[in-house]
């Protein structure tokens, strides 16, 4: 731990202060700024969905009414009386005067014609002068009518450039009926989708897309236009970015008398439902940073008033430990940290009465440790000139004891002589290392070096021994 960093321990009060208030505000306003922004988008979404699945209801419900008055417009061409007939007989001029008839009943159809088996055009009624020829009909589209038990048959037409919603229906000229030629009935793609249009999204904006069986469009009412619509089976929702913003498009099998004959799309901008959550979102903003703003504010003037009472302790410990006992602290309030001013100004006040005797106590004690210091010296010298005297004595006695000219000294008395001189010798030695010790406490040793033989020092201890262990009966042996 000691080799880290310790960013925060070594910041200053100030921001040890105010740090954690800002850090707590941060997290606490993103997070419930996130929390209602992603609620209000769930919302939204959830709105957007509901009014997508509403408008294409009633699309496909205006869808399927369009169907039935194809239906009901190719019956009533297929069981004009004459028709059959006339059919039979190629008689384009009764044919198309049938047709006209049909088309003044059915205002709102774009072509009505009639195609025998053999995929002749037998008579038309072009309301918007397309221009039928017999290779422009869908003749896949007739044979399966024909083919079908009950003679019908749907499917997206394309006509010299235009497409259009046809329904088939086949004529037959007898019972059993046998037929032999069908009537076509159809409308205007481009001019169905902007009948679906309003029906998606009264008094708003929407677009109905029309796509052919590939994918690809036919017809379209509104701003938004789509390249493509994958392959559905059932409803999908998709979101797209277009250029003037998000759209959100529901797909949807389009199916006219049982047949998938391609795809219809519902398209809304979405920027009307989160448009609220984009503006909910900027006043959470706004209100967070101003909600920052303040509590940085108060956290400064908390920071800064609690400081106020601690730097005159941190300044007044700083000139105690620089050697001003005499500094107090200013005591701001009666809070902990008055009192804790208080108790600096306490511990001041004894360390300068405690500061004011210990010189003296210091003076006093250096003298009674030097006295000390001098009676040691001076007992180590007495002790040292007491010991000499008798050792003198000893060491004369011993030269006697050791001197041949006296016949009565035997060479027992001379061994004992001179065991009795070296004791004293070596009792000398330690009186003289007390004495050096003594002069080295002083200051006045002088030190020599010399080497010293170890076999004469082992010498001298084997008799030493011998001496002492003489009365045990232990025997010295020195290897």
């Amino acid at each position: 731990m000691t080799g880290r960093p310790q960013r925060f321990r070594d910041l200053p009060l100030f921001y040890k202060l105010l740090v954690p208030f800002l850090a707590l505000m941060l997290v606490t306003g993103v997070v419930g700024a996130l929390l209602i922004v992603a609620d209000q988008s769930t919302r939204a979404q959830t709105a957007i969905d509901e009014s997508l699945s509403r408008r294409a209801l009633d699309t496909r419900s205006l869808m399927h009414d369009r169907e039935l008055y194809l239906v009901e417009s190719v019956s009533l061409a297929a069981n004009l009386q004459g028709m059959a007939a006339a059919a039979a007989r190629h008689d384009r001029a009764e044919v198309e005067t049938l047709l006209r008839s049909v088309a003044a009943l059915k205002q709102d159809l774009t072509l009505v014609a009639v195609v025998d088996s053999h995929d002749d055009l037998v008579g038309s009624y072009d309301r918007l002068r397309i221009g039928l020829r017999a290779k422009n009909v869908d003749h896949t589209l007739v044979a399966r009518a024909l083919a079908r038990p009950e003679g019908r048959a749907a499917g997206l037409v394309r006509i010299r450039g235009r497409w259009l919603l046809a329904v088939a229906s086949a004529i037959c000229a007898d019972s059993p009926c046998r037929p032999t030629a069908a009537t076509l009935a159809a409308l205007d793609a481009g001019r169905l989708a902007g009948e679906l249009s309003p029906a998606a999204s009264p008094g708003a904006t929407s677009t109905v897309t029309l796509f052919e069986p590939a994918g690809s469009p036919v017809a379209v009412s509104g701003r938004v236009h789509l390249t493509a619509a994958p392959e559905v089976s059932t409803d999908v929702r998709r979101t797209h970015d277009m250029a003037n913003g998000r759209v959100a498009t529901l797909y949807s099998p389009l199916v006219v008398q049982g047949d998938r004959i391609g795809t219809i799309a519902v398209s809304i901008p979405t920027g009307s439902a989160f448009g609220p959550v984009r503006g909910s979102a900027l006043r959470l903003a706004a209100i967070l940073f101003a909600a920052m703003v303040g509590v940085l504010a108060i956290g400064a003037y908390l920071s800064r008033s609690i400081l106020r009472q601690v730097r005159p302790l941190v300044e007044t410990s700083r000139r105690l430990g620089g050697g001003d006992l005499a500094a107090r602290a200013t005591v701001v309030g009666n809070d902990e940290l008055g009192e804790l001013a208080l108790g600096v100004n306490d511990m001041a006040a004894q360390l300068e009465a405690s500061y004011a005797t210990l010189e003296e106590r210091v003076a006093a004690r250096t003298a009674e440790v030097e006295q000390l210091l001098r009676e040691r010296t001076d007992f180590f010298t007495a002790i040292s000139h007491d010991f000499r005297t008798p050792l003198a004595v000893i060491l004369s006695q011993a030269d006697l004891l050791l001197d041949t000219d006296i016949p009565k000294t035997s060479a027992l008395a001379r061994d004992a002589g001179r065991t009795v001189k070296e004791s004293a010798a070596q009792l000398l030695a330690r009186i003289n290392d007390i004495l050096d010790l003594a002069r080295a406490d002083s200051g006045g040793l002088d030190i020599e070096l010399r080497p010293i033989a170890l076999d004469r020092v082992f010498a001298t201890l084997a008799e030493t021994a011998r001496g002492l262990s003489a009365a045990s009966g232990v025997d010295v042996v020195v290897r």
